[in-house]
């Protein structure tokens, strides 16, 4: 028994490992709207305490707590040692 894979959709990328120009798009445009709903629900919680946590910099959260994680976060992968003022 053969499968068919589901082309166009993000279930065709990510559990069937399709990479066809369809299921590329489709899976861009899912995972678009996903953080684009998760930064809205933390714009919509100021006092979320996924705030100064380094996945919602990656959704998009610029506040100073996310912004101060996400240079952190990008110093340590350089491997450039956090200037002391």
């Amino acid at each position: 028994m053969t499968r068919l894979i589901p082309h166009g959709t993000a279930n065709g990328y990510n559990n069937y490992r399709c990479r066809c120009n369809e299921c590329r798009d489709a899976r861009r445009k899912y995972a678009t709207l996903t953080r684009q709903r998760s930064l809205q629900r933390l714009l919509a919680y100021p006092n979320s305490p996924r705030h100064g946590k380094i996945g919602a910099y990656l959704d998009g959260c610029r506040c100073d707590p996310c912004s101060l994680t996400g240079r952190n976060n990008a110093r340590t992968r350089r491997g450039t040692p956090k200037a002391t003022s």
